[in-house]
């Protein structure tokens, strides 16, 4: 074996042993993640749930247009595809049950879906909800979807809810 072989040797076996030029992933980031059917209580706890109280506490949603959301939004359901690795879900969705509480919203309502990375679950068939970003809020009336607002709003949150449910 060569001088020249035996380096490449001792630079792999060094590149294995500590990662070096791996896609590292750290399992930091997922600690806390969550998929399938999640519930409210489990996104306000561990890392997820450091978000969620941040920017709950935070976002200010506009009066006016939740005064106007009162007479729309209880008689549809809501359903939630989110991801706790994705930063948009984190900032969205807390805003989004600040928005639901201060309309007294009972939010057992709201159906929950955790994907992973990949946007899957297992259990679920999310290909039929075409889900490409997250978080998705899909409004439905009678089982029928009446809109979706994808990954962040256009305008905000309870604006783009009311121009779904008016």
């Amino acid at each position: 074996m060569t001088y020249f072989s035996k380096i490449i040797i001792i630079g792999l076996l060094f590149m294995q042993t500590t990662g070096f030029g791996q896609d590292y992933h750290s399992d930091e980031e997922d600690y806390d993640f969550l998929t399938g059917l999640v519930s409210r209580d489990q996104l306000q706890s561990g890392k997820f749930g450091e978000y969620f109280s941040q920017n709950y506490k935070d976002y200010q949603p506009d009066n006016e247009i939740i005064q106007n959301l009162k007479n729309t939004i209880f008689t549809h359901k809501i359903q939630i595809i989110m991801a706790t690795w994705c930063h948009d879900s984190q900032e969205q969705v807390p805003r989004f049950y600040k928005i639901l509480d201060q309309l007294d919203y009972n939010t057992n309502f709201v159906e929950i879906i955790c994907v992973d990375r990949n946007k899957e679950v297992s259990g679920y068939n999310l290909e039929a909800l075409d889900i490409e970003r997250v978080p998705t809020f899909i409004f439905y009336s009678d089982d029928a979807e009446k809109g979706r607002i994808i990954e962040t709003p256009q305008t905000t949150l309870e604006f783009d809810s009311y121009s779904i449910l008016k």
